[in-house]
């Protein structure tokens, strides 16, 4: 728990879940060309869907690895839209762009409102603990 904390605080989590996803997108897509078809989700902290770069770190591991459009979901938590619903939403629409399924963390252990959903329309479905 403190090396996570630790890394979200340095920003280094950036650079961890960068490297996270790229490999997650790499191994499905190795499992997709021996012709299976689940999906995978990754988790995105915080600071990286804060981040400027998360599309392009989204877009780059899917270019690279030839993950199958649709197979990847992003999940972010709750809190973590809270911080800025424009920026949120922006974000989450530029993901959806992408064919990459967006959906919500731990909804239900903070905010969670329903009218609160209708202002980031752009996620796949909400997920509860």
């Amino acid at each position: 728990m403190l090396r996570s904390i630790a890394l979200e605080t340095s920003g280094r989590i950036v650079d961890v879940g960068r490297w996270a996803l790229e490999t997650a997108c790499q191994q499905m897509a190795e499992w997709h060309a021996l012709d299976s078809s689940i999906g995978i989700s990754v988790n995105v902290s915080g600071c990286q869907r804060d981040s400027d770069v998360v599309v392009a770190d989204v877009r780059h591991a899917s270019e690279v690895s030839h993950l199958k459009a649709g197979a990847l979901t992003i999940e972010v938590t709750e809190s973590s839209l809270l911080r800025s619903r424009t920026t949120a939403a922006r974000r989450l629409k530029q993901l959806r762009e992408l064919s990459v399924k967006v959906a919500i963390d731990d909804f239900g252990t903070g905010y969670s409102s329903l009218a609160y959903l209708r202002d980031l329309h752009d996620q796949d479905r909400p997920r509860v603990p």
